[in-house]
């Protein structure tokens, strides 16, 4: 029987904010709410916190969950997550029964049923991954480059301009809840691999903060 480890990363620094993980919102930082949620899921067997700052790993304290600290080499703003799965693989000896889930403290919006269905999906299904998506906010076709002062559309067609009742809906993938087989994962594998199930999430729940206005309207949300 599959047993799931909950897998909260949780990276020191940050561009758009600065120390995001460790914001707060209804005076409890980001990283707490993931590991909260983690805990009174009662589904996992092993909650994982990964970091390259003490000021986060300090956050388990007293919490019973296990700590990862980071090297520099998986902390920078180049390093991809998936080095640090593998990483944790090694160092924790994990075995091929486990799903590996991701909560990653910047999507704080997740709740219990995106969870559960996450969890349901990927073991009946046998699916080699799972991760929520939402509406895209914007087509495709109405984005814009700009390079040197010149304008150019990311994408052309002849509907390009039209209303956008005519646009085909796009998706977008959020980080509410990313699952991993680890039976199917290696190192030559993306996070999001093979036989991928997901679910849809309203975009009121959608919100992956990444900037200071990201971060505002999150408050608001959760105020109410």
């Amino acid at each position: 029987m599959k047993k799931f480890i909950a897998l909260i990363p949780a990276r020191g620094g940050s561009k758009g904010i600065k120390n995001k993980n460790l914001v707060k919102i209804n005076r409890k930082p980001l990283v707490d709410i993931a590991i909260d949620f983690a805990i009174s899921s009662k589904i996992f067997s092993k909650i994982i916190l990964s970091s390259d700052s003490k000021k986060i790993l300090n956050r388990a304290k007293n919490k019973k969950i296990i700590t990862h600290r980071r090297s520099k080499k998986l902390s920078s703003d180049s390093s991809l997550l998936n080095e640090t799965i593998l990483d944790i693989i090694s160092f924790y000896n994990l075995k091929n029964k486990y799903i590996l889930v991701i909560l990653e403290p910047t999507s704080p919006l997740r709740n219990l049923e995106d969870l559960k269905i996450a969890t349901k999906k990927i073991v009946k299904n046998n699916l080699d991954s799972y991760c929520t998506f939402t509406e895209s906010f914007i087509s495709p076709y109405r984005i814009w480059n700009i390079s040197k002062n010149y304008l150019k559309p990311f994408l052309t067609n002849k509907n390009s301009y039209g209303p956008r009742q005519k646009f085909k809906q796009y998706y977008q993938p959020i980080g509410n809840i990313i699952a991993i087989n680890l039976e199917k994962f290696s190192k030559k594998k993306n996070i999001i691999f093979g036989k991928i199930g997901y679910s849809l999430v309203p975009k009121q729940r959608a919100v992956d903060i990444d900037s200071v206005d990201d971060l505002e309207i999150v408050r608001k949300i959760m105020r109410k």
